[in-house]
């Protein structure tokens, strides 16, 4: 599995890559994920099979073997994709905006240490309303 490879890393190479750890786990959980839609495909295409068989009875019985295959791979490969993208969105997010490393995968994560920039003096329709942003910027933060 993925988590034997990662867990083995050294301290040096783990802090080059922040979230690792929990990339690990989540790709782990996007193969389990995979796997268990790969037999839910396959009972579905032999649902599928079984009913269109009795719908058409003459198509010969090795396309069951067509729906089986077919429902369990497409099924398997769409579920474990799009898990893995989550995943890969999670680690370029988690690299991109320091979240904690205590952060579980799938959390939301709000970085309150952006700085806001001051607006002087910003007219609209010939009208002030710095004093406006600056109270608005003061509501935003105080959330």
């Amino acid at each position: 599995m993925v988590l034997v490879g990662i867990s083995d890393l050294d301290e040096e190479t783990a802090g080059k890559y922040p979230g690792i750890y929990q990339y690990g786990q989540c790709q782990s959980r996007a193969f389990i994920k995979g796997i268990f839609a790969f037999f839910a495909g396959g009972v579905a295409g032999l649902t599928a099979s079984h009913v269109i068989k009795r719908r058409y009875p003459t198509i010969p019985a090795v396309y069951n073997v067509v729906f089986v295959a077919g429902g369990a791979i497409i099924t398997s490969y769409a579920v474990a994709s799009i898990a893995s993208k989550q995943c890969q969105r999670m680690w370029v997010h988690t690299a991109q905006h320091n979240v904690p490393a205590d952060a579980k995968p799938g959390s939301v994560y709000v970085q309150t240490t952006v700085p806001t920039p001051e607006p002087e003096s910003v007219q609209c329709n010939g009208e002030d309303i710095g004093s406006f942003l600056k109270l608005y910027s003061w509501w935003k933060t105080r959330k």
